[in-house]
C-alpha cells in the first residue's frame, strides 16, 4: 500500500464462500493459512484439538481420519 505495507488477499472460491458465511451468520472470521510443513493428518488432529474450528483443504477423508473429526460433504467432486 502507500505505507509499504504489504499482506495477502485470498482470492476464489473458499474466500468468497467464507465472505458468503460472514454476511449471512454475522461472524468474523480468523482466517489462518497453515504452514507449509502441516500434513493433512496434522490438520485433521489440530481440528480436533481445538487448534482450528474448521479446515478448508483438498483433503481424503479417510476412516481413521473420521474417528478424529466430522466432515462435511465435499464442495467439489
Amino acid at each position: 500500500n502507500q505505507n509499504g505495507q504489504t499482506g495477502t488477499r485470498l482470492i476464489g472460491y473458499v474466500p468468497d464462500l467464507i465472505n458468503l458465511l460472514q454476511s449471512r451468520m454475522n461472524f468474523i472470521p480468523d482466517i489462518i493459512v497453515a504452514p507449509l510443513n502441516q500434513t493433512y493428518s496434522g490438520l485433521v488432529r489440530d481440528v480436533a484439538n481445538g487448534v482450528y474450528d474448521i479446515v478448508v483443504a483438498d483433503l481424503t477423508i479417510t476412516s481413521a481420519r473420521r474417528e478424529i473429526a466430522g466432515f462435511s460433504n465435499a464442495i467439489f467432486d
